[in-house]
């Protein structure tokens, strides 16, 4: 016969008294396995394997499920904020526990997780499901760590774009054109971290834009000027591939700026400073005349991505809070070549 702590691990580390007991446990058993050290009593009548100081306990400690932004967290979501800690509860729920730190939100939506990524045990009794987790992270979060827990859903095989949009259909008519936003070419936080803050400026942006003939792409193209993120966590590796790019991206008749994460993090007004003076020079008359290209044609590894866009409107929020409103627009994208824009509004 298992013991108590397996079946509490089978289990995703979490049950209650009542089923443990129908497990076949009796109360002595449980009580000699807590004292032992073994398991732990959360609350009255829920036993869990996780340590105090452990977010999921602390959830349970509460009297529900953790979610929002800690609990994407805690499975490798692209975190770029600084974030609370929430715990859902159902509207019936009594005797809470709340402790300072912690936000408390009621929902009559809230259900056991159910994830096949092994992350996110089905079934748990202290986690919300995906879905839910990441439509009340976006409500908690500035748009753009909203954004980045979407493209760290769709990068991570969580979810598809089709997922989301089911997803966020039932969230407040505020929130659910966020999902306009996710791109699921977006291969790191600091690639949508200055996609975002492009396209809210009012430029003109593409993702994963193909250069030469085996397979190369331009993280980011800003208003025709090669935008590459480079951190070192994600591009250590890669140093030779990504010069190699470089010189690539460079005969296509781009200039290339590898802004790094602490640029994009403490220097941003750099960053942006940078790309429109590289845009100004890629378009002034004389560099046309010099290089003998148009924008957009005539590279060496042939014709650029074209493309239309598609209206949409949705919410914005930057800073730390999350701001949101109905005149505030949508990015316009077309399928395909993956082209950014907002609409022209007054902000």
């Amino acid at each position: 016969m298992d013991t108590i702590r397996e079946v509490l691990e089978a289990a995703g580390g979490v049950l209650r008294r009542r089923d443990l007991l129908a497990a076949g446990f009796t109360g002595y058993q449980l009580t000699r396995a807590v004292r032992s050290g073994h398991v732990r009593r959360a609350r009255r009548g829920w036993y869990t394997t996780f340590a105090a100081d452990d977010l999921a306990s602390e959830a349970v400690r509460v009297g529900g499920r953790l979610t929002g932004a800690a609990l994407l967290a805690r499975y490798g979501a692209w975190i770029w904020d600084a974030y609370g800690l929430t715990v859902a509860v159902p509207p019936h729920a009594a005797r809470l526990r709340p402790r300072r730190g912690f936000h408390v939100v009621w929902t009559d939506t809230i259900g056991p997780a159910a994830l096949d990524d092994p992350g996110i045990v089905a079934g748990s009794l202290w986690a919300v499901p995906l879905g839910e987790a990441l439509v009340q992270a976006a409500r908690e979060s500035s748009r753009e760590q909203a954004v980045a827990f979407l493209d760290w859903a769709l990068a991570a095989g969580l979810a598809s774009i089709a997922d989301l949009r089911r997803w966020f259909a039932a969230a407040p008519a505020d929130l659910r054109g966020i999902v306009e936003w996710a791109d699921p070419g977006s291969q790191s936080v600091i690639e949508t971290i200055p996609r975002v803050r492009f396209v809210e400026s009012g430029r003109h942006v593409q993702t994963q834009v193909p250069v030469g003939t085996r397979g190369h792409a331009i993280d980011l193209v800003v208003d025709d000027v090669a935008v590459e993120p480079d951190g070192r966590r994600f591009h250590e590796q890669s140093f030779e591939a990504d010069r190699l790019k470089d010189l690539l991206v460079i005969a296509d008749g781009r200039p290339v700026l590898r802004p790094s994460y602490d640029m994009i993090r403490r220097r941003w007004e750099l960053v942006e400073a940078a790309v429109h003076e590289a845009s100004l020079m890629q378009h002034r008359p004389e560099r046309r005349a010099e290089t003998g290209l148009q924008s957009g044609s005539g590279s060496p590894e042939g014709p650029r991505p074209s493309g239309g866009a598609r209206p949409s409107r949705g919410a914005r929020a930057s800073g730390g809070a999350a701001r949101r409103s109905q005149d505030i627009p949508r990015p316009r994208r077309r399928r395909g070549a993956r082209r950014w824009r907002l609409e022209a509004r007054a902000w």
